[in-house]
């Protein structure tokens, strides 16, 4: 009986072994199952983010797309007359696209001309050549459309907001746009700007700086930005002008305002040695026979610039002065530019504000050249 009860205990506990086993093998199967489960669902959350992703920019696309249509559809009215045109044909055009319809063109020659100055700031003769430039040595497509909205956003310098309503692109649009004609204006600078071509009976060429306001740089807080002209922050340009045919013949910057005017025209300090200071400064491309001429800021360096001396014949400066007034008249009509004038918002970081003022001003004195050599030149020294 007692051998029984013992063979009964130990099938038994060999039973309860078995099933032990047994759930410990269901428990690590349903965890492995469960971990399987879980991994599934990790991936499908995945899937379905990627999904969301996606979906979001084929959403964008598809917005890009219908704006462009809807752009498109809003220019339609606006093409360009058939080419060629001319300046007159441009001129009804331009004023056409900033709200003078042909209705509001039955009026003297000489009110429009003062209205298209205001939206384009140099005359249509000159927008004219700049287009046929423009086409002749650069690859891209060309676009008057854009070339004039671009050539009005620095004259008047407009948020996007404001010109995408006025011309019926999108903010992005007209952002991008405006970024890439001033950078293909730009592109015209070397020729239209240099000491190539200069006569040698010009003996004399007035330099000077000019001040541009911009907004703070935040990236880079430093006395060094503030410009004793206006009391705020801003930059500095180095101009050369030819007194005889007022050409721009040089343009330097952006520097800080603070820095010494012989410095900036130097490229170093004077206690420096000369091979030391900055190669693409102007000390090292006046034309040897060119003696430049300017204020009492260029005491320092008379083995370049000639300042005005009391020992001077009064014809003398009286030439020297028409010199620096010429010189001012160039600083007064780049700051007839909005952009230059009403403080320049651009750029995230000092590098980005200073590369996108420097554009701007480039452009500008472009424009400018343009307009010299098409009916509005510099006055006579």
């Amino acid at each position: 009986m007692g051998v029984s009860t013992s063979y009964r205990e130990s099938r038994l506990a060999a039973k309860v072994e078995t099933l032990e086993k047994e759930k410990d093998d269901l428990v690590g199967n349903f965890t492995n199952i469960i971990r399987c489960l879980r991994a599934e669902v990790d991936k499908l959350k995945q899937e379905k983010a990627e999904m969301k992703t996606k979906l979001k920019e084929l959403t964008t696309v598809n917005s890009n797309l219908r704006q462009q249509i809807l752009e498109e559809k809003s220019m339609s009215g606006r093409k360009a007359p058939p080419e060629p045109i001319d300046d007159g044909e441009l001129l009804s055009l331009g004023l056409s696209l900033v709200g003078f319809g042909p209705s509001r063109q039955k009026v003297r020659n000489e009110l429009k001309l003062r209205r298209w100055r205001a939206h384009y700031g140099i005359a249509p003769k000159a927008v004219f050549k700049l287009m046929e430039d423009m086409k002749k040595y650069q690859a891209q497509p060309f676009n008057l459309l854009h070339l004039l909205m671009s050539i009005g956003w620095l004259k008047m310098y407009e948020t996007e907001e404001l010109l995408s309503g006025r011309w019926g692109l999108s903010e992005q649009t007209c952002r991008e746009t405006v970024r890439d004609y001033q950078a293909r204006i730009q592109s015209l600078k070397p020729r239209k700007i240099s000491f190539s071509g200069l006569s040698r009976n010009c003996e004399f060429c007035p330099v000077d700086t000019v001040h541009i306001r911009c907004f703070e740089f935040r990236c880079d807080p430093s006395n060094k930005w503030y410009s004793i002209k206006f009391h705020g922050p801003g930059v500095a340009f180095e101009v050369v002008c030819d007194p005889v045919s007022g050409r721009i013949l040089w343009i330097n910057g952006p520097k800080p305002p603070s820095i010494d005017d012989c410095v900036f025209l130097r490229g170093g300090s004077k206690d420096a040695p000369k091979a030391t200071w900055d190669r693409s400064a102007l000390y090292f491309h006046v034309p040897s026979w060119v003696k430049l001429v300017g204020d009492s800021a260029y005491d320092s360096q008379p083995d370049k610039v000639t300042p005005t001396l009391g020992s001077h014949a009064p014809e003398t400066k009286k030439l020297f002065a028409r010199m620096k007034s010429m010189q001012e008249t160039f600083f007064k009509r780049c700051k007839d530019f909005n952009v230059l004038t009403n403080g320049f918002r651009h750029g995230t970081c000092t590098e980005d504000k200073l590369a996108k003022i420097k554009l701007a001003f480039e452009s500008v004195a472009v424009l400018l050249a343009y307009d010299f050599e098409n009916g509005h030149p510099l006055f006579e020294v």
